[in-house]
């Protein structure tokens, strides 16, 4: 019998200590079972550009098969059926929705990789709520590559998503770190061998004939999604790129909070871009370093006199600030912060007041005006700027990545090819400039009093010879935005939903 309902789900990432302690207070006397789930795709992996998983998972009364559909993070769409052998039949799925997701090539389905797992659960009542707490220990394995698997889940039976994520609010406050990374999403990782890889925005499928709210809730959840990914990653290991992409995610996520500002406004904004700030500064040293040695110090002579003491001090406050930021992501402050920014957008006041007005705006409708305003914004910063000022040139950029967010969000790809193109270009011309601005301070990081006079002229030399390029860069960069403005933006071609 078809079982078809939408899922919400919290999950959280446990390091083995704290899975150990979580197993001994919640689920102590709790024998659990061994759960082996096999997940699916085609040759061409359409069902993961589809954001759709299909697994089959074998648990100790027989055989299930699940489709689970939607970009969410919390909230997807489920479709578990029982089957009566070790095969995935999928003609018991919503036929459509499997078709289209495959494109046609269901009958090319085959294994990609497995979970093994025990699972020990238990109901907890808060509230109106039901809740099934789950806690899997085991490992995702994808041919011949094996990772280690602990998490905690939350997943609403009945009742209200505040009180479900009342609960979870409590384990985050004893320690524990929500996490928005799928098993599947981990599988597929593994088997593509970038387990170890930092995380890009993932465009969601988006209802343009859909509420704008929900258009927004889905673009915030991507953007949060990013910031997670990262986060566990340099939990892991220190990662230049996952540092680059969880300060991308955050301001994606400001851009979007931003520009739906009058939809999402519920007294909490302050609060919401508090957290993201508070967010983005502990990436901010760690990144001005990364940027500085990869297109300054690599930059000068190994023959200069202190270049190499130079830049073994650079590699030693390079070692200080990630062992600062390591700490920072370990800590309890950082957790409850995504978590608040999640249960934010998943159930803040302002997710209450859809449909309350008949002038509830659909996304396609809201688009183009959010893209023009944001134009608009960017032109008249542009053409009032003196170039000769680094926070002036600085405020452009950030105008112009705002731009490309919301360009790259909403705009059909082909339509906005030209348009982010010529963004980009201005975007990393201002890019250098900043790094010209930043690198004295940024090179300053690693003086000590041991420091020798020859290694602190080497600093001065190289920041010179970066600062010598600053006229032509401040004529690049004013030649590539008077190419982006040049001509009229077409902000009516919207993108169009992915399937399915």
């Amino acid at each position: 019998m078809a079982d078809q309902t939408h899922e919400i789900e919290l999950k959280f990432s446990l390091s083995a200590d704290a899975g150990a302690a979580l197993g001994a207070d919640l689920f102590a006397g709790v024998d659990g079972q061994a759960l082996v789930s096999t997940y699916f795709d085609t040759p061409g992996l359409d069902l993961l550009d589809a954001d759709v998983a299909v697994r089959l998972r074998q648990t100790g009364r027989g055989w299930v098969q699940t489709l689970k559909a939607g970009s969410g993070a919390v909230r997807r769409f489920e479709d578990e059926q029982p089957v009566s052998s070790p095969r995935l039949d999928p003609s018991l799925f919503a036929r459509r929705m499997l078709d289209k997701a495959a494109g046609g090539h269901v009958g090319e389905l085959r294994p990609l990789f497995e979970t093994r797992v025990h699972r020990r659960t238990r109901m907890v009542e808060h509230g109106s709520a039901r809740i099934e707490a789950a806690y899997d220990e085991g490992e995702i394995v994808a041919g011949d590559r094996h990772e280690a698997l602990n998490e905690f889940e939350l997943e609403l039976k009945s009742g209200r998503v505040s009180d479900l994520l009342a609960v979870a609010g409590r384990y985050v406050s004893a320690g524990v770190t929500l996490s928005l990374v799928s098993k599947a999403e981990r599988g597929y990782r593994l088997a593509a061998g970038d387990s170890g890889s930092a995380v890009r925005f993932r465009q969601p499928a988006l209802d343009f004939h859909g509420s704008a709210r929900e258009g927004f809730q889905a673009l915030a959840l991507a953007a949060l999604h990013q910031v997670s990914a990262n986060v566990e990653l340099l939990r892991r290991r220190a990662s230049p790129e996952a540092v680059h992409q969880a300060r991308v995610g955050l301001r994606r996520l400001k851009t979007f909070v931003g520009a739906f500002g009058s939809l999402v406004d519920d007294g909490q904004a302050g609060a919401v871009d508090a957290a993201i700030d508070r967010l983005t500064r502990l990436f901010e040293t760690p990144r001005s370093l990364d940027v500085f040695q990869a297109g300054v110090f690599r930059g000068l002579s190994r023959q200069d006199a202190g270049a190499a003491e130079f830049g073994q001090a650079l590699l030693a406050a390079r070692a200080r600030v990630y062992a600062d930021l390591d700490a920072a992501l370990a800590g309890r402050a950082v957790a409850e912060d995504l978590f608040h920014l999640v249960a934010w957008v998943v159930d803040g006041p302002w997710t209450r007041k859809a449909g309350q007005t008949p002038a509830e705006p659909r996304l396609d409708a809201l688009a183009g005006d959010l893209l023009r305003h944001r134009w608009k914004r960017l032109r008249r910063r542009g053409r009032r700027l003196d170039w000769r000022d680094p926070r002036a040139r600085h405020k452009l950029r950030i105008q112009a990545k705002k731009m490309r967010y919301l360009a790259e969000a909403l705009l059909d790809p082909p339509a906005a090819r030209r348009l982010l193109k010529r963004l980009e270009r201005l975007q990393s011309e201002l890019g250098v400039l900043n790094d010209i601005a930043m690198a004295p301070g940024t090179a300053r990081l690693a003086f000590t009093p041991a420091l020798s006079g020859d290694a602190a002229f080497a600093a001065g030399a190289m920041v010179g010879v970066r600062r010598s390029d600053l006229r032509m860069r401040r004529h690049r960069a004013r030649k590539a935005f008077g190419r982006l403005v040049r001509k009229p933006a077409d902000f009516t071609q919207i993108r169009r939903p992915r399937r399915p």
